[in-house]
């Protein structure tokens, strides 16, 4: 199976996973412009984009694009390389494992069309597919009393209340609108979803009575707390389609949003001990970034802990770890790559 091959199927199997283009190289250097690879969600690596270090950058690169829906402009700078001016939008990583040349790589995270989970099929219920489907939205209704000819714009409807029929999308929606009818069987399984955004078309009394039964039910009040209710932006909406509309709008709104991204809220701020999400080190003795969370490579000196690209690294720090621990400004903190 070739390259556009594995990227038609990972489409159709609603996959996330990012295109690594080499754009330019200067030589010594193993890859050509034009080689291409699919890196995954999980970090798996599908094609050429060069070897070594130079592959651990692109795959620890593409993993964020994929979390944060960004794409990337990547140089990857070799001890031997013949210039290295810096380029605005452009991230700048030392290469020191490989035989010394430069490689430019253009990384594009491609992600599943965005999701709309439907409980109920109420008349805003109704519109709010029809307009979802206007704007690429995958749709899928749940009501026990559902008629698939009143839902022609959904890609999936069920009777049953239960989201494991369906797989849930990097960014997806859930909006509550049963207005009466298994309201609150319906918000347990959407707070209990892991879905970033979860409205409830009701009123605020009437959502302070079910947010009560949803804590009887050992709802944690973080996932209550996530519960939008009244749903949408506050547009002095009447009509079932101007609540759909107000609805729509709010999703777009959060969809633009930083903490509309892919696979969760923001990360919570790091607490003394702990090791923020995404956080980086560089390696002592190359200079390459290593990403904290999942270094195979650490060695602890002096009551320090250092992380490494490879176990040529480690290796070269624990025979004379004075040789590289020169001075504070060897014992970077968290680091990001020049911009």
């Amino acid at each position: 199976m070739n390259l556009f091959e594995q990227i038609y199927e990972l489409n159709r199997a609603g996959e996330s996973f990012a295109v690594a283009t080499v754009v330019r190289v200067e030589k010594p250097i193993s890859a050509r412009p034009g080689d291409k690879a699919i890196i995954t969600a999980d970090g798996s690596l599908q094609g050429w984009v060069g070897g070594g270090c130079a592959q651990n950058v692109v795959i620890r690169e593409a993993q964020k694009a994929i979390r944060d829906t960004q794409p990337r402009f990547l140089r990857l700078i070799g001890s031997g390389a013949t210039s290295s001016s810096a380029s605005e939008g452009v991230l700048e990583f030392p290469i020191t494992c490989h035989s010394g040349g430069t490689m430019d790589v253009y990384l594009e995270p491609v992600l599943p069309r965005p999701q709309l989970i439907l409980f109920g099929a109420s008349p805003v219920a109704v519109t709010l597919a029809k307009l979802a489907r206007v704007l690429d939205f995958e749709v899928a209704v749940f009501d026990p009393e559902i008629e698939r000819d009143h839902f022609p714009d959904a890609d999936f409807v069920s009777t049953e209340l239960d989201l494991a029929q369906i797989r849930i999308h990097p960014i997806a929606f859930v909006v509550v609108t049963t207005q009466g009818h298994d309201d609150e069987a319906a918000l347990e399984i959407a707070a209990r979803s892991g879905v970033p955004y979860v409205a409830f078309v009701a009123s605020r009394k009437k959502f302070a009575s079910s947010a009560a039964y949803l804590r009887e039910r050992r709802v944690s009040d973080e996932q209550v707390a996530r519960i939008k209710a009244p749903a949408g932006l506050d547009l002095g909406a009447v009509t079932p389609e101007e609540i759909a509309a107000s609805i729509l709008a709010e999703i777009i709104q959060r969809r633009r949003q930083r903490d509309a991204r892919p696979g969760a809220p923001p990360a919570p701020a790091a607490t003394a001990g702990t090791i923020a999400a995404g956080a980086e080190a560089r390696d002592i003795v190359c200079g390459m970034v290593v990403e904290i969370a999942t270094a195979r490579h650490v060695a602890d000196s002096g009551g320090e802990r250092f992380y490494f690209c490879c176990s040529g690294c480690q290796r070269q720090f624990e025979k004379n770890p004075t040789a590289f621990i020169t001075d504070a400004s060897d014992r970077l903190p968290p680091h990001s790559p020049t911009v």
